[in-house]
């Protein structure tokens, strides 16, 4: 199994959001998932998407995806950061 300081490095290479498929290439089978998830050490973002509990806020780990992995111009991250932050305050 993935040792945690090596699951941190990957969660923060890849934007703060890992998807079911990449944790699996990095060794980890569904139950290890699971138990991770139980343990309290990964959280579930939406289906297929996990984050590392405590070790990013939510909405850097969202901007971060959007800008990495699905090549948001800085415009569209700055705008999603502004909707993210106004919600999160509750205005």
């Amino acid at each position: 199994m993935v040792i945690i300081g090596e699951l941190k490095k990957e969660f923060q290479r890849r934007g703060g959001i890992l998807k079911t498929a990449e944790l699996n290439e990095l060794g980890l089978s569904s139950r290890q998932i699971k138990k991770l998830l139980d343990a309290g050490v990964i959280t579930k973002v939406k289906r297929g998407f996990y984050e590392l509990t405590d070790y990013v806020s939510r909405e850097e780990a969202i901007i971060g995806y959007f800008h990495k992995r699905l090549y948001f111009s800085k415009v569209h991250c700055y705008i999603m950061a502004i909707q993210i932050v106004y919600r999160w305050r509750g205005k």
